[in-house]
């Protein structure tokens, strides 16, 4: 499952997925967009009785940047229910849609 080679687990062995490790996978190009469709996700989460903080939670990543720069950047770990609902509540591509559904059957 493509779903799997982007795994990560916490030291509690719980699995999450960083939202911007899949964000390509997904069909999005830019970030902003992607979170749009996170924060329906989020709504679901709290709609189906969830608490969104146990499923996305906001951490940063540093990413290198030229002449040996780095920088902050925004990201969200996910936990396995966090990524069913974005698969079940985004627009995807063809391509995306395919993943999504393969990776939600097997969630």
């Amino acid at each position: 499952m493509i779903l799997n080679l982007y795994v990560n687990q916490t030291q509690n062995e719980i699995e999450f997925w960083f939202a911007r490790d899949l964000q390509h996978l997904l069909g999005y190009t830019e970030w902003r967009n992607l979170t749009k469709g996170i924060n329906k996700a989020k709504t679901a989460c709290e709609t189906a009785g969830h608490m969104i903080v146990d499923h996305f939670v906001d951490v940063n990543k540093t990413i290198a940047m030229p002449k040996g720069a780095s920088k902050e950047i925004p990201d969200l770990m996910l936990t396995r229910f966090a990524c069913y609902l974005k698969f079940t509540n985004a627009k995807f591509t063809q391509s995306a849609t395919d993943l999504a559904t393969i990776s939600v059957a097997n969630i």
